[in-house]
């Protein structure tokens, strides 16, 4: 079991298992975005924020077990090409409640 208590749908330790991958197109700012929820799949005019073939970088989030405990949140964000691969980057299964 958990160190801690259980959250709303009865799971443990969902922080800081590995980083995140999300939908969205990075960018600096959240302005413009969609705001129903949507992906944001507008590539930034940040060149920071595109790989080297001018695709947009994606959003991972939540940081990972081997980064320090201020960086376990959801808050946090990070940017990768959406082909990186890493032992610390996976995804959530998700789906709609009924």
């Amino acid at each position: 079991m958990g160190l801690k208590p259980p959250n709303a749908f009865g799971l443990y330790d969902m922080a800081g298992n590995v980083w995140q991958w999300i939908e969205d197109c990075y960018d600096n700012s959240y302005a413009g975005i969609p705001g129903d929820g949507r992906a944001n799949e507008s590539p930034s005019s940040d060149p920071k924020a595109k790989d080297g073939q001018g695709n947009c970088l994606r959003v991972d989030r939540g940081a990972s077990w081997m980064f320090p405990a201020w960086l376990l949140r959801p808050a946090t964000r990070e940017r990768n090409p959406a082909d990186y691969r890493n032992d610390i980057m996976g995804f959530r299964v998700a789906r709609t409640l009924p």
